[in-house]
């Protein structure tokens, strides 16, 4: 198992694509939003596969809507 720590968010995709797990600790929610679900965010290379474990500090509602997206990518 390897761990790997970026920080830039544009290559996040092509991480989520490559990865099994993926943990995120983000300070507030516009990060958590950019980091998962902003253009080339984890769920543009989210799969079945793909376990995903969020550690923000972040409202419910974007922890339900960040949800909703890796359930449904498309």
């Amino acid at each position: 198992m390897s761990i790997l720590v970026f920080f830039d968010v544009d290559i996040l995709g092509r991480l989520s694509k490559q990865a099994e797990i993926v943990m995120t600790i983000l300070p507030n929610s516009p990060d958590v939003e950019q980091a998962n679900i902003g253009q080339n965010g984890l769920v543009s290379g989210a799969h079945e596969k793909l376990v995903f474990i969020d550690s923000s500090t972040l409202s419910p509602d974007v922890t339900c809507n960040v949800g909703r997206k890796f359930e449904n990518p498309v």
